[in-house]
Formats: C-alpha cells, structure tokens, sequence
C-alpha cells in the first residue's frame, strides 16, 4: 500500500509508541477523542483544508463526510459520525472501480487489506474473523471479508468487498474493490439504539 509508514502514524496513538507489552485502548485516528462535538471535528477539517458536506445516515446520526484526495495516503473518503453530537464513529474508505480489472490488480486489493491487518494487529493484538464469504453467479463474482478488533467499550472493523461483473460488452465490464476501516464507539452506539427502542 502507497506510503504504508505515513497510515502507520494516523492510525496510532501517540502514547502507544514505544510499548510492546500490552495492546492500546481502540481510539479515533488523526488525535480526535470519542465524544468529540461536531464543531471540533469542522475546526480538524478545516485546519486541513479539506472540504466537507453533512448529512443524516439511515440510522439517525449525523455525518460529516469528508472527499479526498488526500495527500500522502490511499483512502477516498472520511466519514465522522455523531450520536447526540458526540463522535461515535470514524469510516475510512478505500474504493477503487475499474474496467477490465486484472488478476494483479485484484490481488493487491486483498494485499493492501492485509497491509491495514498487520498494522492493527501490531497496535491493539489479534484480530476475529467475523465473515469471510465469496460466491459466484453468472457473469459476476463476489467476496466479503469482516475482521474486528474489540475493547471493553471500542471497535475497529475492516470489511474489505470485491466484486466484479462481466458483460460480453467490454463497456458493461467493471470491477469494484472496497475497503472500508471503521472506528466505533460501541458503548455510546448501544446506548442510542437502547434509547430509539423506547
């Protein structure tokens, strides 16, 4: 993965440099905190010259979403969710959709997944295989990964999915390969769904 180093020290506390002995406790990247309020979050984006739009996910939080490119690392996207306006959780998207994807290609998608591993594991220990699917049907094929890594009151799951489509019209032909790496609150996420419940 392009400037593998550079990724290494967005994803990793400060604090945990230099330990070896014990795993770090799950923490946003780029130095936020869990319950960062919204206007602190526009003041990192802003500070970085990034542009961004809000918005409303399907489950009620807001979401700042954040487009690339950004220098030095591969991902496209940055998505900041809020719950009752306190962060609750950091996506990172790495998507890539091509026409007439080779099997090179393909390959470095499941390369750069395992690149984004490694360094988790480093951080906060062995990971769990939540899922690893693939499946096959005419003219497409398909494969889903899920991995995540827990605290007490943390995650961090990284779903990496490849598909691709083949149409005897090259032009219909395209190949798409995500990787997605998520930073959840879970305490504060079971709180609101405990809350929409009642």
């Amino acid at each position: 993965m392009k400037n593998l180093p550079f990724l290494l020290l967005l994803l990793l506390p400060l604090s945990c440099w230099g330990q070896t002995d014990q795993t770090e406790e799950i923490r946003p990247p780029f130095g936020l905190n869990w319950g960062e309020s919204p206007e602190n979050t526009r003041k990192w984006i802003q500070k970085n010259q990034h542009k961004s739009v809000e918005g409303t996910a399907k489950d009620g939080r807001q979401v700042i979403e954040v487009e690339g490119p950004f220098p030095e690392v591969t991902f496209t996207r940055i998505r900041f969710h809020f719950s009752k306006n306190q962060l609750s959780e950091v996506e990172l998207q790495f998507n890539q959709i091509k026409n007439k994807e080779t099997n090179e290609e393909e390959a470095k998608t499941y390369t750069d997944a395992l690149d984004i591993k490694s360094l988790i594991d480093s951080i906060h220990g062995k990971g769990n295989l939540v899922k690893n699917e693939k499946g096959e049907e005419p003219n497409h094929q398909w494969k889903y990964i899920h991995q995540i890594w827990t605290d007490e009151e943390h995650s961090i799951w990284l779903v990496v999915f490849h598909s691709k489509r083949i149409d005897p019209n090259p032009k219909n032909t395209f190949s798409l390969a995500m990787i997605s790496l998520h930073y959840r609150w879970e305490k504060k996420l079971m709180e609101n769904k405990k809350l929409e419940k009642k």
